[in-house]
């Protein structure tokens, strides 16, 4: 018998690709390509189709395909993240997200279709068979690239699979987690909403930025003790290090100097805790640093483009 190439995992796991997709992508000016940083304009965000936290160690955020939706609250970006955080994040139940590349496509192309249905482009509404078909392009199209980047890397590595492993989607930080607002006020992360101004950066109180996000959601989370304080955060949560240089929270290790409220401080101990349970997170008007935690660990914080105002005062007091 001949050979034949290996199907798509998007063909095996939701069906065929339609024949359709230069059309609608150019009907309704719709753009893909991979992820560059300051390529996207004020008014339109990058949304990795397969690529998010779930998919890190498998593809970069850098070479994860990505397509250009408008931005803002009620936009389609927004409306795809919140359909993320409601099927990761169902009232009652703690679940992660997809465990597999195959159910990563299915979860990504329902994201596409809610996000892409009613979409108003020069006259034109994309109806609800356009977005089902837009959704099987663009998640083909995506899974298509993700490979390729894959066979890039040097050494190459693999395709993947519909059963190839994913990690589950997390948030950051367990509740009660502190959050530093200033140099005298901290605030629980679960108590953090839109609009709040946290201390960002290492000047302290002299630079404070507005939450304009806050999302919550269920996963396993990294104990890091350091100078008689500790912080639990997600797994891939990057922590300053004292050479200001990024790490992610399950690569830090006993010895590792990390960068504190109260200058640079060796890490005591690092403990994974793989049970799962609730998480907050929250994203700025634009990417930075915060203290985290009694001992003020700076972490990463991500940006979101919905703009807010005001804040809230649920202020707690760090020890002296």
């Amino acid at each position: 018998m001949p050979n034949h190439p290996t199907a798509p995992v998007f063909e095996e796991v939701v069906g065929p690709i339609p024949t359709n997709c230069k059309k609608l992508k150019e009907k309704y000016g719709i753009r893909t390509e991979a992820y560059k940083k300051g390529s996207q304009n004020q008014r339109k965000e990058k949304h990795h189709i397969v690529q998010d936290k779930a998919m890190t160690g498998l593809i970069s955020k850098y070479s994860g395909w990505c397509v250009f939706l408008n931005g803002g609250r009620g936009g389609e970006h927004d409306k795809a993240n919140r359909n993320q955080i409601k099927r990761n994040c169902p009232p009652g139940r703690e679940k992660a997200g997809p465990r597999t590349f195959g159910g990563q496509l299915k979860a990504a192309k329902d994201d596409m279709e809610k996000a892409l249905e009613g979409k108003k482009v020069n006259g034109n509404t994309i109806s609800k068979k356009e977005a089902q078909d837009l959704a099987s392009c663009l998640v083909a199209e995506a899974e298509e690239e993700t490979n390729k980047a894959r066979a890039r890397k040097k050494p190459k590595r693999p395709p993947l699979t519909k059963d190839s492993q994913v990690r589950g989607v997390k948030g950051c930080f367990p509740a009660g987690t502190l959050v530093w607002l200033t140099d005298v006020d901290l605030m629980a992360v679960n108590d953090v909403i839109e609009g709040v101004l946290i201390a960002t950066t290492a000047t302290g109180a002299t630079t404070r930025q507005t939450v304009t996000r806050v999302d919550r959601c269920f996963g396993s989370i990294v104990d890091i003790t350091f100078g008689g304080s500790s912080v639990r955060l997600a797994p891939h949560h990057r922590i300053r290090l004292g050479n200001q240089a990024f790490v992610r929270a399950d690569a830090v290790r006993p010895g590792h100097v990390v960068d504190t409220a109260n200058g640079p401080s060796v890490v005591d101990g690092v403990t994974y805790l793989p049970a799962v349970e609730p998480l907050y997170s929250f994203r700025l008007s634009r990417r930075d640093a915060c203290r985290v935690g009694a001992g003020g660990l700076w972490v990463e914080v991500g940006e979101s483009d919905i703009a807010v105002v005001g804040h809230a005062s649920v202020l707690r007091t760090p020890p002296q």
